[in-house]
């Protein structure tokens, strides 16, 4: 049942890179808060989800600040701008096939959807990891509009993200795309689910040339 994604995230989560963890970096860089500010990308990027605790968000600006300049170094971001998105909110399978409670924040880079951050609670304990998995973003967000957010959907062992009848497939497996996606997505909302742009910053960094090597 959703093995393979099960696995993904057991092994995500005990991934024992610098960039993640639970440790302070002395190398904080200071965030301007722009809750106030439009969309980072061109004609935003709109998802279907549920909306992410307040506590949840000031965790992420902290974990932001504190690891934002060894993440650059890490993975090579280079100089420039870095926005901390609006958050989604989803239940990826813990290896035991129990849904999880996962805060899933973009990272933007210049305007491009870069990594993410997120925010995992899992056996009591609150979790972070820093995730190149933003193709999915990349592809789908020409295509969103408020009217006709991204959808996440699962058929079987695959999930989806599904704009329309336009759909990636987000885990493992492979398989053919249902002719029915979009309306299985729709059918998928909950009912406190709102729209949101991700691509929305609520807080950004600057990263000068010469932290780059930090």
């Amino acid at each position: 049942m959703k093995k393979e994604f099960c696995i993904v995230i057991a092994a995500l989560l005990v991934l024992s890179l610098t960039a993640c963890g639970k440790s302070k970096s002395a190398n904080s860089v200071p965030l301007v808060d722009c809750s106030d500010h439009g969309s980072a990308v061109e004609g935003g990027c709109y998802l279907m989800t549920e909306e992410t605790p307040d506590e949840i968000c000031e965790e992420a600006k902290v974990i932001f600040s504190e690891n934002l300049a060894q993440w650059v170094s890490v993975f090579e971001g280079g100089a420039g701008e870095y926005a901390l998105g609006t958050p989604y909110h989803t239940h990826p399978l813990d290896s035991n096939g129990k849904p999880t409670d996962a805060y899933i924040f973009p990272v933007l880079h210049n305007g491009e959807f870069w990594r993410t951050l997120d925010i995992i609670e899992l056996d009591g304990e609150t979790r972070h990891q820093f995730s190149p998995n933003v193709e999915k973003f990349q592809h789908l967000h020409g295509l969103s509009s408020p009217e006709n957010p991204i959808r996440f959907v699962w058929v079987g062992n695959v999930r989806y993200a599904v704009v329309g009848n336009n759909a990636e497939i987000i885990t493992h497996e492979g398989g053919d795309i249902p002719d029915n996606i979009g309306e299985l997505a729709a059918q998928s909302d909950l009912p406190d689910s709102v729209v949101i742009d991700i691509s929305k910053p609520i807080v950004i960094a600057e990263i000068a040339a010469e932290n780059e090597s930090n």
